[in-house]
């Protein structure tokens, strides 16, 4: 009995509130991610206006985009086939999502980079950020050779521009990113979400993009089913063609 009520005493004080922003901000330092993921769950409305607290959740959620981009340049090499999560451990995941997820709802200055950089973090950058998320995307694209993240803010910008939440100059730049290089990227990948967002921003255009790559477009694969030669990007490109023809 004593023993099950002291663990219940260590259950309840963990999940308690963290007032004291001195101790939010060791927990965010701390190298065990189980820790910082306390910080993330448990500091206080009070703490989270804490300019420290502010800047070691920025800090926080840039170390641990640098940590995805190395595991990205591993597994490209070949060195690591487990995905980043499996890495880390059970739980992992789940905190990375709750600090994105923090620091846009706080809308923190400062923190607009961190958030178009991280993993599934481009719709929070547009969430907290608005419209200026788009420019920040742009620079982030041409920068990183994360193919997971090319392929989020490629459909990021095609979200935006259908929903017209970027107009006039920013809208072309996104578009010339999209017609221009996600559509000649060397990952299929990115090809592939590049054709599948062409028509959001220019339906005349597109109509040209697409029927050059449904022709060209040098991505296949042999389908063990049946045996059959694909080309998804083609395939992809054939898509569009046919919602303009209806």
């Amino acid at each position: 009995m004593l023993a099950a009520g002291l663990g219940l005493l260590i259950s309840t004080a963990n999940a308690a509130l963290i007032d004291s922003p001195a101790r939010v901000v060791e927990l965010l330092h701390n190298q065990d991610w189980q820790q910082r993921a306390r910080a993330v769950s448990y500091a206080s409305a009070s703490a989270l206006k804490d300019d420290k607290v502010r800047s070691a959740l920025i800090e926080t959620l840039v170390s641990e985009n640098q940590a995805h981009e190395q595991w990205y340049a591993d597994y490209v090499a070949g060195k690591n086939p487990l995905g980043f999560n499996k890495t880390k451990g059970e739980g992992y995941g789940e905190y990375y999502g709750d600090l994105v997820a923090l620091v846009a709802k706080q809308k923190i200055p400062g923190s607009l980079e961190a958030l178009v950089t991280a993993d599934g973090g481009q719709q929070a950058a547009v969430s907290a950020f608005g419209s200026e998320a788009a420019r920040s995307m742009i620079a982030h694209f041409r920068l990183t050779k994360n193919a997971f993240n090319r392929v989020a803010i490629i459909r990021t910008l095609g979200k935006m521009a259908k929903a017209g939440q970027i107009t006039g100059s920013l809208k072309e730049d996104s578009k010339a990113l999209v017609y221009n290089e996600a559509t000649k990227d060397h990952d299929p990948e990115v090809r592939k979400s590049a054709v599948e967002n062409l028509l959001r921003f220019d339906k005349d255009q597109a109509a040209k993009v697409l029927k050059v790559i449904a022709e060209s477009d040098d991505r296949s694969y042999v389908r063990k089913t049946d045996n059959v030669k694909v080309y998804p990007v083609r395939d992809a490109a054939k898509k569009e063609l046919d919602k303009i023809q209806k």
